[in-house]
This record gives C-alpha cells, sequence and structure tokens, in this order.
C-alpha cells in the first residue's frame, strides 16, 4: 500500500483537519520539527501528500512548528517534489497556488 505523507502544521485553530486523515492507514503525519529541506525529502518519497493549515497564494504556512522557522513549509521550492504526485490541498487561497505553478490534486 502506498503510504501518504500528511503536513499538517500545529495549530489549536486548524486542530479539526485532523478528522480528514485521522483513520487513514499507515500514514506519515508531520506537524513540525522538522526543517523544509527534511519536509522535501520526505515528500521524494511518498506518492500521496495531503498538506493542510493556514496558507496564501504563496503556499502553506509554517507557524513556529518547524525547524529554521520558515514562513511556509510548502512554497515555491516545494513544486518540483509535489509535480506527479496525488495531491489535497487544504489552505485558504490553495487553489491560486495550485494554478500558479499548474499543479494537480484536491
Amino acid at each position: 500500500m502506498d503510504k501518504t505523507l500528511i503536513i499538517h502544521p500545529r495549530d489549536s485553530s486548524t486542530v479539526f483537519l485532523k478528522d480528514i486523515y485521522k483513520d487513514l492507514p499507515d500514514a506519515t503525519i508531520i506537524t513540525g520539527g522538522k526543517t523544509q529541506n527534511e519536509v522535501h525529502q520526505l515528500m521524494k518519497e511518498h506518492h500521496k501528500i495531503m498538506m493542510m493549515g493556514h496558507g496564501s497564494p504563496f503556499g502553506l504556512y509554517a507557524g513556529k512548528n518547524f525547524r529554521e522557522f520558515p514562513e511556509y513549509i510548502i512554497d515555491i521550492t516545494s513544486v518540483p517534489f509535489l509535480k506527479g504526485k496525488n495531491n489535497v490541498f487544504v489552505w485558504c487561497h490553495a487553489d491560486k497556488f495550485v494554478k500558479r505553478f499548474e499543479l494537480k490534486g484536491f
């Protein structure tokens, strides 16, 4: 079975989004504690990627949960790792991010 990578920065205002993936078997869940490069490496290793939380047309905000404190955990530098994957984008303005970079997904 294909493992699913879930990127959901820890934030009390988006905790309700856990219901989307709580019953997924064999999922890798990232809520913080990694660098953006480490997240990109995990993206290379997974065919299914779900990203959720707060965001903008420029990507998914990292909050203060990730090492090196990037503003975005998913941004323009993440695009090559999203191409050709089964993606789910759940953040405000994610549609603009997807269209801007000609990505596929829900």
